[in-house]
C-alpha cells in the first residue's frame, strides 16, 4: 500500500487539523494571513533546504521569496497573466 505522504514526509506526524465552521467570526483578516506567511515560508524552507548552504545564505535566499514585495511582484504577474481563473481571483 502507497504511504500518504505530505511534502515529502509520511504523515502520520502531522497532527488533525481542527475544525472550524465559521473562521471569518474566530480570525480577522490579519491572522490568517500571518498563518499564510508562515505555510509559505515552510514552503520556501524547504524548497531551499538543497543544497547545503551556510544558515546565513539559507535564511537570505528563503527571506527574499517571502517578504511582501516578493509576494506582491508574484501576485501581480499571476493576476497579468490570466493564470488564476475568475473564481480564484
Amino acid at each position: 500500500a502507497k504511504k500518504s505522504t505530505y511534502m515529502g514526509f509520511e504523515k502520520w506526524w502531522l497532527p488533525p487539523a481542527p475544525e472550524v465552521k465559521k473562521p471569518r467570526s474566530l480570525y480577522n483578516a490579519a491572522s490568517l494571513a500571518y498563518l499564510g506567511d508562515c505555510i509559505y515560508e515552510l514552503y520556501a524552507r524547504r524548497h531551499f533546504f538543497f543544497p547545503p548552504l551556510s544558515i546565513n545564505e539559507y535564511n537570505k535566499r528563503v527571506m527574499d521569496v517571502v517578504k511582501c514585495e516578493s509576494q506582491d511582484l508574484l501576485l501581480n504577474k499571476l493576476l497579468g497573466e490570466d493564470f488564476l481563473t475568475e473564481e480564484e481571483r
